[in-house]
């Protein structure tokens, strides 16, 4: 669980690189992608995660 958290931080810190953010995205579970792609601050996450629910 502690693995998850630290990628759940590095996602949700505005700080962290897009280009690792977008790395790091399909490893989270559908439930934090699905709360990424509602809410993300970041509109390049938010769309990465509406196309990674997608299927694309």
């Amino acid at each position: 669980m502690a693995n998850l958290d630290v990628r759940l931080g590095l996602i949700h810190n505005a700080k962290t690189p897009p280009a690792f953010a977008l790395r790091i995205l399909p490893t989270l579970p559908e439930s934090e992608v699905r709360s990424i792609a509602r809410g993300g601050s970041n509109m390049a996450l938010k769309t990465a995660a509406l196309r990674q629910l997608q299927g694309r």
